[in-house]
C-alpha cells in the first residue's frame, strides 16, 4: 500500500470538559476535581497528530451552530484541519465529561449533538480523493444512524481510497456494521480487548488471521497493548511485536487516536511498518 497523501476523518469532533479528580465518585457520592477545563477532543486526536507530523487533513464530519461547535471550527482552524461540511445550523456539537484518575485512566460520559447524525444524505456532499485515507472509528460505527451510513458510503467510494478502521474500547459496533466496514478496510488498528470482543483472541498471531477473513484488502494491522506495546503485521515485515517505551501514564484520553493518527503519517513518509 502507498502511503495515504491526506487523511480524511469520517466522525464526530466533540468538546471534552476534562476533570483531573482523586478517584472515581462510589455511587451516591460527590468527589472534588483538582483541575478542570474544556478541550476540543473525539476524533480531533487523530487529526491533530497526523498534522503535527505532516500528513495533511480533513474533517468529514458535522458541526453545531453553538458554542461547543464554535469552540471545535476554532480549533480545527488553529491545526490546519479543512472543514467539508458546512456549519449546521439545526443544534450545537456534542460533548463528553471525563474523569481522568492520578493514574492516568478515564471514565467517559458523552452527550451527543449534530455529530452523532452523519446521514448517508450528508457523507455523499464528501468525495475523499485518490489516495485518501479515510478514517472510521469503532465510536461512530455504534451510533444507530451513523454506523450504517458510513459503512453504505465507503461501499461506494473509490478503489484508491484507503480506508482506516480504528476500534478501541467501550464502542459496542454492531456486528453487521462491523463486517460491512472491514470488507473494505486497508489498514485495522484496534486494543487488544477489542480484538478478544471481536475476533474470540487476543493472541497476536491469531488475531491478524481471523481479521483477514473479514478484511481481504487489508494490507496493514495493528494491535495495541497500551503500557505493553503494540503488535503490528503487513506482507513486508510479517507479525512485529513493538515494546512500548516506559512512560508514567498522565491521561490516557486520545492514546488511540493519536498512536492512529502518527502511524498514517509515518506509512506517508514511506517509513516501514514496525
Amino acid at each position: 500500500m502507498a502511503g495515504p497523501r491526506r487523511l480524511v476523518l469520517a466522525g464526530s469532533v466533540v468538546v471534552d470538559i476534562r476533570l483531573s479528580v482523586p478517584d472515581r465518585p462510589r455511587p451516591g457520592r460527590d468527589v472534588l476535581a483538582r483541575r478542570a477545563h474544556a478541550e476540543v477532543g473525539g476524533g480531533f486526536a487523530v487529526l491533530a497528530a497526523a498534522r503535527r507530523h505532516g500528513l495533511p487533513a480533513a474533517y468529514a464530519g458535522r458541526h453545531g451552530a453553538g458554542p461547543f461547535g464554535a469552540q471545535v471550527r476554532a480549533t480545527l482552524a488553529e491545526a490546519g484541519v479543512e472543514l467539508l461540511l458546512p456549519r449546521d445550523e439545526g443544534g450545537d456539537s456534542g460533548f463528553r465529561t471525563v474523569l481522568v484518575e492520578p493514574d492516568g485512566r478515564r471514565s467517559v460520559v458523552t452527550s451527543p449533538g449534530v455529530e452523532a447524525r452523519l446521514a448517508g444524505g450528508v457523507l455523499t456532499a464528501v468525495r475523499p480523493r485518490e489516495g485518501d485515507a479515510v478514517h472510521v472509528s469503532g465510536h461512530d460505527l455504534a451510533y444507530p444512524r451513523t454506523g450504517p451510513a458510513i459503512a453504505t458510503w465507503l461501499a461506494g467510494l473509490d478503489p484508491g481510497v484507503l480506508v482506516v478502521c480504528d476500534l478501541d474500547d467501550g464502542a459496542d459496533v454492531p456486528w453487521e456494521v462491523c463486517r460491512r466496514v472491514l470488507r473494505h478496510a486497508a489498514v485495522v488498528t484496534m486494543t487488544r480487548t477489542q480484538a478478544r470482543d471481536l475476533l474470540g483472541t487476543g493472541r497476536p498471531k491469531a488475531a491478524f488471521h481471523e481479521l483477514r477473513e473479514y478484511a481481504p484488502t487489508l494490507t496493514h494491522a495493528v494491535l495495541r497493548a497500551g503500557l505493553d506495546g503494540a503488535w503490528a503485521e503487513d506482507a513486508a515485515a510479517g507479525v512485529v511485536e513493538v515494546p512500548a517505551p516506559p512512560v508514567d501514564p498522565v491521561d490516557e484520553t486520545g492514546g488511540g487516536g493519536t498512536h492512529t493518527g502518527v502511524l498514517l503519517a509515518e506509512l506517508a513518509r514511506g517509513a516501514a511498518l514496525p
